[in-house]
This record gives structure tokens, sequence and C-alpha cells, in this order.
């Protein structure tokens, strides 16, 4: 549905906002199946908070750098650096 409302159905109000594909937006279905939701697409991560505030699934949608920067996985172990990561 949020595929047709981003293409068809939202009013213009002369703001462009990101829309994300529909195959992205399919990622959908698992908002209330975890806590955290991770992803490094802009436009999946804006429409994914859309459906999840909407529907009040109490899942935090994250970019992926902010998620390495955290430095701790929602298991609370911290994450392991990679020789390629600084």
């Amino acid at each position: 549905v949020m595929a047709e409302y981003n293409w068809a159905l939202r009013a213009y109000d002369g703001n462009k906002r990101p829309s994300a594909g529909r195959n992205d937006l399919y990622a959908a279905v698992y908002l209330p199946y975890c806590d955290q939701f991770i992803t490094n697409d802009r436009s999946q991560r804006e429409n994914l908070r859309e459906v999840a505030s909407g529907a009040k699934i109490p899942c935090e949608i994250l970019c992926l750098n902010d998620f390495e920067h955290s430095g701790v996985l929602a298991s609370g172990q911290p994450i392991l650096s990679s020789p390629n990561h600084s």
C-alpha cells in the first residue's frame, strides 16, 4: 500500500520525499517481529519509519552507519571491528 501511496495517492505539497521501491517496502512485514531494522537505503528507512509509526509498531529503524557507530548489538554484545573497518 505504501508504494501506491508514494506514487499516486500522496498529496503533492511541493516537497520531494524519498520513495522506496515496492520490493524494499515488502520488508515492512518484518517490523512487528524485530526491535531494530537496519538498512543502508535512505528511502526505505524513511518509508518504513512512516509505516511503523502509522501502525504503532515499536520497531526502531536505523541507518547502517548509526548502527555501526552505536557499538552495541540489540543483544548487548559489542560489535566486533573488522580489520578493514576503523
